[in-house]
């Protein structure tokens, strides 16, 4: 779009705030792709030749979708269609690692990233597949584009590894208490990875305890917790240590001894103790709902609006530490849109996805 088009509506989460802030009555412009301006109506200038739309009711940042493999996988079945994954290779070697090596965008026309765009979800944190100590840096992209080229947000955006039962398997130890033994020798042979951001995928309490005395032992100085179904427990403790959580799956209900005291409200109670929470899905072709999910921790468990729609925009973007523009509506950025019929967290319609000048009406899902 390259006149521009001017918008009036309720908007979510407009200039950079940590969490999701309403602002009623609002104006965005967009000009060539970019945020002109952004706010309230008397605060927006209108350039002349802008094209004014019809009036949106409600309008939000596109949605982040982290710690899914849309866009390294498409077919479970079919290796084809996947990057892969060296569970056995040597953690120094996985240290290298990059998913955007493997974003594919033309993988059966890209349908469960079509899915995720036509769901309002504009960009995506994707970690390499596999489960083992490390599995190397995830990668974000939008989810249009021709290719990563055209379409990555950042190359790398955290260092991945999982603690506990899934790891035991990876290729280097077979205990948990060894898990934590080879990200020591990790660290210390690798200074620098001190200054990265880290996601440590677990979900006992247990695990989550021996990360935070891991962070202040190395002096680690940004770790996330993808998975957490138990991380309620240790609310105060996150909270207090700045560490957030992407609850893995958003209902953290008890699934193994690991997530023996998982609980379905487990959003609601980290973000109450003042944790950055975020919530992901794992099945690629689901992702496209994960604004219903963020719609049942608001209207089920009591989670605040503002939060609820920050573990979707906001709050996975800063947990990446990606650029402005990215989970926000920031003006000087790319236009990152998804305008509803009504309350984005429910079963109104999508009236248009907007990334960058390519804005599409009504997206279809499949």
């Amino acid at each position: 779009v390259d006149a521009g088009i001017l918008f009036n509506m309720t908007a979510y989460t407009v200039g950079g705030a940590n969490t999701a802030v309403m602002v009623p009555d609002a104006r965005i412009v967009v000009l060539n792709g970019l945020v002109d301006c952004a706010g309230p109506q008397n605060s927006c200038t209108v350039p002349p030749g802008c094209t004014q739309l019809p009036p949106v009711p409600v309008i939000s940042p596109g949605f982040v979708h982290p710690g899914s493999s849309v866009g390294l996988s498409e077919v479970d079945n079919d290796s084809g269609s996947q990057d892969g994954s060296l569970s056995s290779l040597a953690s120094d070697s996985k240290l290298d690692i990059r998913a955007c090596d493997g974003v594919r965008y033309h993988n059966f026309k890209g349908r469960h990233m079509l899915a995720a765009y036509g769901g309002g979800i504009t960009s995506l944190i994707a970690p390499p597949l596999g489960d083992g100590v490390i599995v190397g840096k995830s990668t974000a992209f939008w989810t249009r584009g021709t290719s990563f080229s055209d379409g990555g947000i950042v190359d790398t955006a955290a260092l991945h590894g999982f603690i506990g039962n899934a790891a035991k398997n990876g290729g280097v130890t077979n205990s948990i208490s060894g898990q934590f033994a080879e990200w020591r020798r990790l660290l210390a042979a690798n200074p620098t990875l001190v200054n990265e951001t880290i996601a440590f995928h677990t979900d006992a309490a247990d695990h989550i305890d021996a990360i935070l005395r891991l962070k202040i032992e190395a002096g680690l100085s940004n770790i996330m917790i993808v998975g957490g179904a138990e991380a309620h427990l240790l609310a105060d403790r996150l909270a207090a240590a700045n560490v957030g959580v992407i609850l893995l799956p958003p209902r953290a209900m008890p699934s193994s001894y690991q997530s023996w005291f998982g609980r379905a409200d487990s959003a609601k109670l980290l973000s109450d103790a003042g944790v950055r929470v975020s919530i992901s899905i794992t099945t690629p072709e689901n992702i496209r709902n994960i604004r219903f999910e963020a719609g049942i921790q608001l209207h089920r468990y009591g989670v605040k609006l503002e939060d609820a729609l920050a573990m979707v925009t906001i709050n996975p973007s800063r947990l990446f530490g990606l650029p402005a523009g990215v989970g926000e509506i920031v003006v000087g950025q790319k236009a990152n849109l998804a305008a509803f019929t009504d309350d984005p967290l429910s079963f109104s319609d999508i009236s248009f996805v907007a990334i960058g000048d390519l804005v599409t009406c009504s997206p279809k899902q499949y």
